[in-house]
């Protein structure tokens, strides 16, 4: 990558391609010349990429190209930078920029309390919180936003079969699955979304309507701005963490939406609390029948599906992984009865992370281990099932009503979404034939779940 040349404006945190022009072994220093400005890093706050504590001089040679933002807040900053008229200034201070960053937030369920929340890797990272001040794009994390408004509108169900056969929608839009995925059979909801299939996502968002979304994501707790459009169903609108992890609190608690508390208490200087302005009242989304088939059809990604790897928390989990294009946004939000949480992982300036990053193997392992801190000691718990909800042994090809108990699913609905139509039985004479995913909570009858 050339470095960059000009008056760089080092706005909103933008990062720039500089060249080293000196070293300093006894400050721990490092010049970087970005353009006209000349800035310093301090390479002891970046052990992060110094791990063997190298001096500056042996950790970049004079002329190397090193990536750098603004450290802010910026005492001081001379007032000629963004004026592209002035001569070089002044030595400010920069922070390195050579790895990925990441963004966490931890909600309680039950409370909507912030419990953890970290927006950044070092602490030199000059003060943006990306947890609620970037916003970036979700991919297949947003899906479940989607299928939670179809199956409240009634118009699918976790058997409900969708198309995944490529083509091209209205607008022009060809969307492609994910490298790697050659299916074109018809696939019930539940894989369509345990697997990540794109083109099933957009399909359904197709089916029930864009701006119905919007307003859904909306109430959900989504306040960036989301425009109609087909590439919604893949998260190609950019939310900040704590709105996608809030969203998903909402699944958790049955359907009930609160806006996330950071602050729950201030003392002043005269040792009393400050009183707090009152938080709006929680608010029902979704009745608690439509929350729990949406947090089981979650349960499959863990269960079957992109986010296996969770499996190793030994309890019951819902979520989902998300890669946007190109690797530049990778991220896993998902619960427990308890818990909420979202890890985002990505560059400042959307730099790819690497062929083949995606949310399972960049933010999904992180996810893990922060879940797993925050559940210990922390009993087992299954999530409620409330009333409204309904078990079904399904045929898993045509998601129809089991002909027999043989190869057939058990599959949960919405009371009065059921199935009434039985599928042929020769569709379930083969124990091979159930090769897909059931409800995480029912069982698989005489076949075999992969």
């Amino acid at each position: 990558v050339p470095a960059f040349e000009g008056t760089p404006s080092f706005e909103s945190h933008k990062v720039f391609t500089g060249v080293v022009a000196s070293t300093d072994d006894v400050t721990g220093t490092l010049d970087v010349r970005v353009g006209t400005v000349l800035g310093s890093v301090k390479l002891a706050d970046y052990k992060r990429y110094n791990p063997q504590n190298l001096p500056p001089s042996q950790f970049a040679e004079v002329g190397a190209r090193v990536r750098v933002s603004l450290l802010a807040p910026v005492p001081n900053v001379p007032a000629q930078i963004g004026n592209a008229t002035t001569a070089p200034v002044t030595k400010v201070p920069l922070r390195l920029e050579l790895g990925p960053e990441s963004a966490m937030v931890v909600l309680d369920v039950r409370t909507r309390q912030v419990l953890a929340l970290t927006g950044n890797y070092e602490a030199a990272s000059g003060g943006l919180d990306r947890a609620t001040q970037s916003r970036r794009q979700p991919g297949s994390t947003f899906k479940p936003i989607v299928y939670s408004y179809a199956l409240h509108a009634r118009r699918y169900t976790p058997a409900t079969l969708v198309d995944v056969q490529p083509t091209v929608f209205a607008g022009n839009y060809k969307p492609g699955n994910y490298e790697g995925w050659t299916g074109t059979d018809p696939l019930r909801l539940r894989e369509v979304l345990a697997s990540s299939v794109n083109i099933g996502a957009v399909r359904v968002l197709e089916d029930v309507g864009p701006a119905n979304v919007v307003d859904w994501a909306k109430a959900l707790g989504i306040t960036s701005t989301l425009k109609p459009d087909l590439s919604l169903a893949l998260g190609s609108y950019e939310v900040h963490p704590i709105e996608l992890v809030s969203a998903y609190a909402t699944f958790a608690a049955g359907g009930m939406y609160e806006e996330p508390r950071i602050v729950t208490r201030i003392v002043g200087p005269d040792g009393k609390d400050v009183e707090l302005k009152a938080p709006p009242p929680p608010r029902r989304v979704l009745d608690p029948a439509e929350a729990y088939v949406t947090t089981s059809l979650l349960q499959s990604v863990i269960d079957h599906g992109t986010g296996a790897k969770a499996k190793s928390l030994g309890r019951p989990i819902a979520g989902k992984t998300g890669t946007s294009n190109d690797s530049k946004d990778t991220w896993f939000s998902g619960y427990s009865t308890e818990i909420a949480s979202v890890v985002w992982v990505g560059y400042d300036d959307n730099k790819p992370l690497g062929a083949g990053e995606t949310g399972g193997s960049s933010a999904l392992p992180a996810w893990i281990q922060l879940m797993k801190a925050a559940h210990e000691n922390k009993p087992r718990a299954e999530f409620p099932r409330p009333p409204g909800v309904v078990t079904i042994a399904i045929d898993p090809k045509s998601g129809k009503r089991a002909a027999s108990e043989e190869g057939s699913l058990d599959e949960v609905f919405l009371e009065g979404t059921e199935p009434t139509e039985t599928a042929e039985p020769a569709a379930t004479d083969s124990k091979d034939d159930a090769g897909s995913t059931a409800a995480p909570d029912a069982t698989t009858n005489g076949g075999g779940d992969p």
